[in-house]
């Protein structure tokens, strides 16, 4: 006999905001007798609400599981983070796995996040290392990426599946423990390289970053971290150091990230963050780096603990003053204004190295 009672079951999901896990109650409530069937979506934006809609339906066709009832979806996020959420489509895959779930089917401790394809194979979305981080729940997702990879070897319950029908088989109680980035111990080294144009300041501080690579392959799993939410792969699969060199054109939230991706602080984790020229860059950004390395975060609670911050700049702003075959054609007061630019890194602990010492003494 079939039911023509509604039932409601809860399953959770989680948006981000920043560097920070929203966790995210679904309400499903499933009304049968609908032959045509339908979707109505609550709790999130009506443009998302309506590629929701359309993205799960495709999938569940394509899952041989069509839509024969309505299907009511609250989406219960806390209250007032609409406006600094990342995103809404890693909904799809719990939604769809609430509607097409045997009746017996039981989602407690259980977090499902994922995008899923038309043909209904499931697309891991930005963050998913972050809630598996800060969410004690067993993690269903798309297919692990590279980022993605150091990260689930660490015997993580992680059900990481290509699509939504076949995790349908997968799903199953369980508790993960919670892993936390460990905060770097001691501060960055930062450096203030001063010297002409061509010294090779620039290629110095790559050639130093090879040497940060052994330190960064033992915290694979805070890089995975920080470039999963990145969209991007590791350095060399998380071989390498990081190495970010911003241009001084880099904008607040280039470099301090923002709710929907990490900044280039935030990518220079363990490795080296240069800052070429750093008199071009605005004081206001300068100030606000320097801020959140003190802290060890941005105000996105994004992670700023790179090993080395390496500043360059030139000795005046034509480059050459001091040089011994090139003629200086900056005024005194120039070079004033020049040097008070450096004020702020010198303020900041940047420990000095001028490269503009003449060839016979620089020999000694």
């Amino acid at each position: 006999m079939t039911t023509t009672e509604n039932r409601t079951r809860m399953i959770h999901s989680a948006l981000r905001n920043g560097f920070c896990s929203v966790d995210t109650p679904i309400e499903v409530t499933l009304s049968p007798g609908h032959p045509h069937g339908a979707i109505s979506i609550d709790g999130v934006p009506h443009a998302a609400a309506r590629e929701i809609t359309v993205r799960v339906r495709a999938a569940l066709s394509a899952m041989n599981a069509p839509l024969n009832t309505l299907a009511y979806v609250r989406v219960m996020p806390q209250a007032d983070m609409h406006r600094k959420l990342a995103g809404y489509s890693g909904l799809d895959l719990p939604i769809a796995l609430a509607i097409a779930a045997a009746p017996d089917v039981n989602f407690l401790g259980m977090l499902a996040v994922g995008e899923l394809a038309l043909d209904g194979t499931v697309r891991s979305v930005r963050g998913t290392l972050l809630h598996a981080q800060h969410l004690q729940r067993l993690l269903i997702c798309g297919p692990a990426q590279p980022s993605e990879a150091a990260y689930y070897q660490h015997s993580l319950h992680v059900a990481s599946l290509e699509s939504a029908c076949s995790m349908m088989s997968y799903l199953r109680g369980g508790r993960i423990r919670p892993t936390e980035m460990n905060p770097s111990a001691v501060s960055p080294v930062k450096q203030l390289h001063i010297g002409w144009p061509g010294t090779g300041r620039t290629s110095q501080a790559r050639r130093d970053n090879d040497d940060l690579a052994a330190s960064a392959a033992t915290k694979r799993k805070d890089l995975a971290l920080v470039y999963n939410l990145a969209g991007i792969d590791m350095p060399d699969r998380g071989r390498a150091a990081p190495f970010r060199a911003p241009h001084h054109t880099v904008s607040r939230a280039g470099l301090l990230g923002n709710a929907q991706s990490p900044g280039e602080a935030t990518l220079a984790l363990h490795g080296t963050l240069l800052l070429d020229e750093a008199t071009e860059f605005p004081l206001g950004l300068l100030e606000s780096l320097f801020a959140a390395l003190r802290r060890g975060h941005t105000e996105n609670g994004y992670p700023v603990q790179p090993a080395r911050v390496i500043a360059t700049a030139h000795p005046c702003p034509c480059g050459y003053h001091g040089h011994n075959a090139r003629v200086c054609r900056c005024s005194a007061a120039q070079i004033a204004a020049h040097r008070k630019r450096l004020q702020p890194l010198h303020d900041n602990g940047f420990a000095v190295i001028d490269n503009t010492q003449p060839a016979e003494q620089a020999a000694k």
